[in-house]
């Protein structure tokens, strides 16, 4: 067995159930970028699961008490929607610790459109959301008085590099938000830049962190057992839908060498030209 580098043996990770505003936005989002206007504005950072979101977290619940019933520590985020995943899980013995650590992205002043009430004038709201939809893909785009998904990356490694100390060999449970699992899928991948965005803008739902669907990440060789340093293999299992679930393959960090070099000098030029373009277009 190789000198443990990693503390943990096996991270799984469940984005919560589906909620009304998952649906909203998207919503939102595809009339906007027809150019069109909506004709209903609700926004809140702190929603409630809907039906379907309730529907899957029980679902992914009875996938888990039969085929992993147990983990060592589980942790989730605080909000509500976070909280009733939890216990719409139903995960026995299970005892839960509240974490602000694991706290969705901050998007600054869209945060404060908590509620559309008619208190906010509607063209502010359409404008806000637009440059929202526009931008949340992006690395380094910040919104105004929020953090960057690169500096969510970085505040999520802080966490991940807790998992190396005090858990030795342990199996640890994350509930959280989208955007934040896709910071600990970058850090623990390495993913990099483009790897990312391209992964983001993926039309293949696999691709993705499907509403109460799992992710592992392991340190155990699924063929021979063995076990690694470091995290080197995934999966997806997304028990409401299976057809969005994965095998365990396994993943090799980012790296520079000649046959890869160019590609990323095309991409980071792609970036910069469409940067010209935006602020020649204003």
């Amino acid at each position: 067995m190789n000198q443990d580098n990693n503390g943990v043996k096996l991270l799984t990770l469940c984005r919560h159930g589906n909620t009304q505003w998952n649906d909203d936005f998207d919503r939102i989002a595809k009339i906007i970028k027809s150019g069109g206007k909506p004709d209903k504005i609700i926004i809140s950072s702190n929603p409630e699961l809907s039906l379907s979101g309730f529907h899957q977290a029980k679902v992914t619940g009875e996938w888990l008490r039969e085929h992993h019933p147990h983990f060592d520590y589980y942790y989730t985020a605080d909000k509500i929607r976070h909280l009733q995943t939890v216990s719409n899980l139903d995960i026995p013995g299970s005892n839960w610790y509240v974490t602000h650590e694991l706290r969705e992205q901050n998007f600054g002043i869209f945060d404060l459109l908590k509620k559309y009430r008619g208190d906010i004038p509607e063209n502010e709201v359409l404008e806000k959301l637009q440059e929202l939809a526009a931008h949340s893909y992006d690395f380094h785009s910040t919104p105004i008085a929020g953090e960057s998904f690169g500096q969510l990356s970085s505040r999520i490694e802080r966490l991940i590099n807790k998992l190396k100390y005090g858990y030795q060999d342990k199996e640890v449970f994350f509930l959280t938000s989208e955007n934040t699992a896709w910071a600990i899928r970058e850090r623990l991948e390495h993913l990099g830049q483009k790897k990312y965005e391209e992964l983001r803008h993926s039309k293949d739902p696999k691709d993705q962190f499907q509403n109460a669907g799992l992710t592992f990440w392991s340190r155990t060789d699924p063929k021979s057992g063995n076990l690694s340093s470091s995290f080197r293999w995934t999966r997806n299992v997304v028990p409401w839908n299976m057809a969005y679930s994965t095998e365990w393959r396994e993943f090799h960090p980012l790296q520079v060498d000649k046959d890869t070099i160019g590609a990323l000098i095309e991409h980071q030029r792609r970036e910069a030209e469409d940067e010209i373009k935006k602020l020649e277009s204003k």
